[in-house]
């Protein structure tokens, strides 16, 4: 089991072995309910760990974090699958008025940004035809 080590005052981090294990100890640690924690967020290989300490006086939220996740069952580690956010979108002109000046400006910037790149092209070539003919 992972070591909580202290980041901060307030928070710990927990090493994990994958992304899919990070968000099994988080899940883990937020179903211990534990007064203090504020919470906890898995990363690609660790879990952060925000807590209050003063609601433990003890001192004590390391070892308790670690006797929690001694105690769970193999299967309490198994994370979740992630889930799937679907976000609808619609670009009917009646409900998107923004849409026609936004895509506007984005043709814009682009051609900006062509226009730049071929003068910056030609010039290269030019000063390579110019080298050529110095030789």
């Amino acid at each position: 089991m992972p070591t909580p080590t202290w980041t901060s005052d307030r928070a710990l981090r927990l090493n994990a072995d994958s992304a899919p294990h990070a968000r099994a100890l988080a899940e883990a640690i937020r179903a211990a309910n534990f007064p203090w924690l504020t919470d906890a967020i898995p990363s690609s290989r660790a879990v952060l760990v925000i807590t209050d300490p003063l609601a433990d006086p003890t001192g004590s939220i390391p070892h308790k974090i670690s006797d929690t996740l001694a105690n769970l069952s193999p299967d309490a580690l198994t994370p979740t699958p992630p889930r799937t956010v679907t976000i609808p979108a619609c670009y009917h002109p009646s409900l998107a008025q923004d849409l026609e000046p936004a895509a506007a400006e984005a043709i814009d910037a682009l051609t900006a940004q062509i226009a730049a790149l071929q003068a910056a092209s030609e010039a290269a070539q030019q000063r390579f035809q110019d080298e050529l003919t110095a030789r």
